[in-house]
């Protein structure tokens, strides 16, 4: 890095190790890969102060792991309900006829007998 001005994409590889760690105390490994490449693009398009480089980082994942925490107690909330009501559902039985026959007893019923002869 010369006498020349500072760019973030130069300062950012210093700082990878960092905003993984807080990812991971945030979120699951797989999420927290997702944080991590979601907090290097928004440094990217939106280059902070490098001053403050890191505190602006940890916010960053932090946001992003709190907006994906609410997101899933949303979809788990949407969903809950249709999973309740489908376990809730009872199979079908048989129509049951004024007598209690089912429809298939019924049906062999009015079939004609065959006569022994």
């Amino acid at each position: 890095m010369g006498d020349g001005p500072l760019f973030i994409s130069d300062i950012l590889p210093e700082h990878v190790r960092f905003v993984r760690g807080v990812a991971r105390s945030l979120l699951d490994e797989h999420e927290a890969e997702d944080a991590v490449q979601e907090t290097l693009m928004r440094a990217l398009e939106q280059p902070p102060d490098p001053g403050n480089l890191r505190g602006w980082l940890r916010v960053v994942v932090r946001n992003f792991a709190l907006r994906r925490k609410r997101e899933e107690k949303r979809r788990k909330r949407r969903e809950m309900p249709r999973l309740r009501r489908k376990a809730s559902r009872r199979p079908r039985r048989a129509w049951r006829g004024s007598r209690g026959n089912s429809v298939s007893s019924r049906r062999c019923a009015a079939s004609p007998i065959p006569i022994a002869r």
